[in-house]
């Protein structure tokens, strides 16, 4: 049982760094986390100051839920990644959802099967320039 427990902390390290290097990639990716293949958040890490960011800039605000956002971005987001990604799993093949202006890009992770990288995007990001900075990155 002890070994179990190793492997899951090692994976605990290893999801929290790659959430942070994600994270410092561009500064309007808001917040990465990975998720089971049932939407549960298993590490997560935001932007802090993202509060004293929007207001000083005067942009709109987007609150959301945490069921929300996990029913009806993570759940359909991991839907249409399954549908259509090939039986190789491989971090390059990264989805974006968007619902108005929330977007949110989900990648499998190859080394579990049920894991996936979330990434939430602030409404005026392009992530036609973050994504691929994400491949070339991860």
């Amino acid at each position: 049982m002890e070994k179990v427990k190793g492997k899951e902390y090692n994976d605990d390290i290893l999801y929290c760094g790659l959430c942070y290097i994600v994270l410092c990639i561009d500064s309007k990716i808001r917040f990465v986390g990975i998720v089971d293949g049932n939407g549960k958040l298993l590490i997560g890490k935001y932007r802090e100051g993202i509060e004293q960011q929007k207001v000083v800039a005067g942009q709109d605000h987007y609150y959301i839920k945490s069921s929300l956002f996990f029913s009806s971005l993570v759940l359909p987001g991991i839907k249409i990644c399954n549908r259509n990604i090939r039986k190789i799993r491989d971090s390059s093949s990264i989805k974006v959802v968007q619902f108005d202006k929330i977007k949110l890009a989900i990648a499998p992770l190859s080394e579990k099967i049920d894991r996936y990288l979330c990434i939430y995007l602030e409404p005026s990001a392009s992530y036609e320039e973050i994504i691929p900075k994400i491949k070339e990155t991860v």
